[in-house]
């Protein structure tokens, strides 16, 4: 009987360690699309507008400019589901909580700049 305990605590132990594994997984999967939003918005910010542009060229701009802002709301959204999400890990006491909690620490700042250069 006692040996049967083990063996379910050892269970549980992994089933623990697994459900962790997933959790950091999404965790990372969910960040590494921010940081790909925010690069390309960063690089859309850091192009220039030439003053010859025609009319046509401009309204392009204007359209882009109008999409790019729904852009910003959809990953203001997606920062706050991941900003939950890693309180979640680290009220938790996950076992990568450092790295959860630089994680979320980078792309909140990465966030504040790109904001700031709006």
């Amino acid at each position: 009987m006692e040996e049967r305990g083990r063996l379910h605590a050892a269970w549980a132990a992994r089933q623990v360690a697994l459900d962790q594994l997933i959790d950091w997984h999404c965790f990372l999967r969910d960040a590494k699309q921010l940081h790909d939003l925010c690069s390309a918005q960063e690089a859309a910010l850091g192009t220039e507008i030439s003053p010859t542009l025609s009319v046509e060229e401009v309204d392009n701009l204007l359209k882009k400019h109008e999409a790019f802002e729904k852009l910003l709301v959809t990953q203001d959204e997606k920062l706050s589901l991941l900003n939950m999400h890693g309180d979640k890990l680290l009220q938790q006491n996950h076992v990568e909580s450092q790295r959860i909690a630089d994680e979320l620490a980078a792309i909140n700042e990465r966030r504040k700049k790109r904001s700031r250069a709006q």
